[in-house]
């Protein structure tokens, strides 16, 4: 992951521009992605792609023509998306354009405007003591053109055609945690996944946030019947700071609690929060009206509080770099990602081949309760449990206990002739089915 990250951190991965293109190609190198490509100017929903934009330099000069601001020093010196300027400007006009972090005044904001076409600089505020007279020259030189909306898609095909999407954004240039680290996340799960046989298909996407899957869901209509859901992967090295999920809208598919399930047991400290209200990006477009597709986001945030719009330490300034990165943080993350998704490849659906209660010891899988008290009882819970449309998962969550213990008798079971054991997929949404979606605070 640090290799990647110290690849691309610093490169201007605007949504739609040659170094996005650029980070895709060295994702590449490592994962076999597919290279999509949607035209800008085109409609996607009610939305259109912008055109690709194109910086070569930005600054502003004092009267001696010294830079006091210089693009080529961090790409975060310039509103990522500005109209190209060149003038004279006073210093009163300039102060109007220049973007500054109150909260943060050591550090430089990342801001952004792809469809309020104007333009403006950032600066870390205590630089701004730093623009003496009253007169400086400022350029912009940056061009739209014409190009594609990129983004790269890899596959793990499974043993059904339904798949599981995950996603990460790869612009925000110079920002690490948010959306860029989500990246090297899904490139390292994807490695360790290749290999290894899957239950339902896997889709990773690499994209820019929320217009790429704007575009992807518009373009593959056809297809959207296949999605059983997506997870949205974010911030996952923030120091000091416990996982959150965000449910889908549904709140109760199989995915929202297999992930509750894994993320209350990885960490205790976890948060869990509403679809909606707590970080909404292409997971928020998912789960829309009409789209209808429920996915979770999986971050290392904290709740807002107030007027505070910061999820992370540092969130959208300069602070978000390599040197305030957590790595170990990042691969728990990791690790409760991996454990989402062999629950959701393991899970089966179990069909009773009996009625009643089956007589344990006649097929050798009684426990004498003087000898293991706790995995006695366990079992004995695990066949009270197992009604109509009832998966390992449904009775290891109900009775929260582990899921592979659960698993581990069920396959004994099967080998008996006690049970049969099928696809989840006929019970992946559980009761919660498209249009039983209310907003909720809980």
């Amino acid at each position: 992951m640090r290799k990647f990250l110290s690849q691309t951190a610093h490169l201007n991965r605007a949504i739609i521009s040659d170094d996005f293109e650029k980070t895709l190609g060295i994702i590449k190198k490592r994962v076999p992605i597919k290279i999509l490509k949607y035209p800008t100017g085109s409609h996607c929903f009610d939305w259109i792609i912008p055109k690709k934009w194109i910086i070569r330099d930005a600054y502003i000069k004092d009267s001696n023509g010294k830079r006091i601001l210089d693009w080529k020093k961090t790409p975060l010196h310039v509103v990522i998306g500005s109209l190209s300027i060149k003038k004279k400007i006073t210093k009163k006009e300039l102060l109007k354009k220049i973007y500054v972090s109150d909260d943060l005044p050591n550090e430089i904001p990342y801001h952004f405007q792809y469809y309020e076409l104007d333009w403006g600089f950032s600066m870390a505020k205590k630089d701004l003591s730093k623009l003496k007279g009253d007169w400086f020259d400022i350029e912009i030189d940056s061009e739209y053109v014409d190009g594609n909306l990129t983004m790269g898609e890899a596959t793990i095909k499974g043993a059904s055609s339904k798949c599981i999407v995950l996603m990460a954004h790869i612009d925000h240039p110079a920002q690490v945690n948010d959306g860029l680290a989500g990246a090297a996340v899904l490139i390292k799960l994807f490695e360790f996944l290749k290999a290894r046989p899957q239950a339902y298909t896997l889709k990773f996407h690499f994209l820019p946030e929320r217009i790429g899957s704007i575009a992807y869901l518009a373009n593959h209509k056809k297809d959207l019947r296949n999605i059983l859901g997506g997870i949205f992967c974010e911030m996952p090295g923030t120091k000091g700071y416990p996982l959150a999920l965000q449910y889908s809208k549904y709140k109760d598919t199989r995915m929202d609690r297999v992930a509750r399930y894994v993320v209350k047991r990885s960490d205790k400290r976890s948060l869990f929060c509403d679809c909606y209200l707590h970080i909404v990006n292409d997971d928020g477009f998912y789960n829309s009206s009409g789209i209808d597709i429920p996915c979770i986001s999986l971050s290392r945030s904290r709740a807002l509080k107030d007027n505070n719009f910061y999820h992370c330490p540092g969130y959208h300034t300069s602070k978000d770099n390599l040197r305030n990165f957590d790595f170990k943080q990042t691969e728990r993350y990791l690790g409760a990602l991996k454990e989402i998704i062999a629950i959701l490849n393991a899970d089966r659906k179990i069909i009773r081949n009996y009625n009643g209660i089956p007589n344990l010891s006649r097929h050798n899988l009684w426990v004498d309760w003087r000898v293991d008290k706790v995995v006695s009882q366990n079992l004995e819970n695990i066949l009270n449990s197992i009604e109509n449309n009832v998966s390992i998962f449904d009775i290891a969550d109900h009775l929260q206990i582990d899921f592979y213990e659960v698993a581990s008798f069920m396959k004994k079971m099967a080998k008996c002739g006690l049970v049969k054991l099928t696809s989840t997929e006929s019970i992946w949404f559980g009761n919660m089915k498209p249009g039983n979606f209310k907003l909720t605070n809980n």
